[in-house]
């Protein structure tokens, strides 16, 4: 499915992103470590503009909360929660994959119907029968299904998770206190799954992760 999709990458100012990126809001209950490379989470889209979506006007939205202060997010989770915000009204599926390095087809696929899809914050969490192996780099991919019978019309955003192993965390906090103990890790995955508020996960990807579509 992914390597028929013709897409084009939304492209971002170098100088825009470090600006953007590296100041943390005010509101914003945790504080990652920002001192990594940069390199933003590919955003792109279908070439189409057809089936609900109507690209055109722009009236579509997908935000991944995955971070810019690094390519790859890190989770010490094996089944770790993904986050993602819905910008405007759809009345089409949303569809949630997960591709591991080699694989031509999903690992793992989660269709929420039109009727599901909701403006604002979603998630899905992988289920305990589809752990991720560590040290091992998957993409996953949120795509809007703007026309079933013709894939290539998606509009959707990608990203990167990587499971690794990591000491040092506050084993006996929660809370903001365990999301600041995984953020001192660089645990983008864990620390947003800590958080208790959608409110808080939203502040975080305000000021951590990348436009929306």
């Amino acid at each position: 499915m992914f390597n028929t999709k013709k897409s084009v990458t939304l492209a971002a100012g170098t100088a825009a992103l470090l600006t953007a990126f590296t100041t943390v809001v005010s509101a914003t209950p945790i504080v990652f470590n920002t001192s990594q490379d940069v390199g933003a989470p590919t955003r792109t889209r279908g070439a189409g503009s057809r089936g609900g979506c109507n690209l055109e006007e722009g009236n579509v939205a997908l935000n991944l909360a995955a971070p810019v202060t690094t390519s790859i997010g890190k989770t010490v989770s094996a089944n770790p929660t993904f986050f993602w915000t819905v910008d405007t009204d759809l009345d089409v599926p949303v569809e949630f994959t997960l591709v591991a390095p080699g694989k031509a087809e999903p690992i793992f696929v989660k269709t929420f119907s039109a009727e599901e899809v909701k403006n604002g914050m979603m998630s899905v969490q992988l289920p305990s029968d589809h752990e991720l192996d560590s040290n091992t780099v998957y993409r996953w991919t949120v795509s809007a299904i703007c026309n079933a019978n013709r894939r290539s019309n998606d509009v959707y955003a990608q990203s990167w998770i990587e499971r690794v192993e990591a000491s040092d965390l506050n084993a006996g906090a929660s809370g903001v206190a365990a999301a600041q103990s995984y953020a001192d890790a660089n645990l983008w995955y864990d620390a947003l799954s800590a958080l208790d508020l959608d409110t808080d996960r939203l502040s975080v990807m305000e000021a951590y992760s990348g436009p929306s579509l």
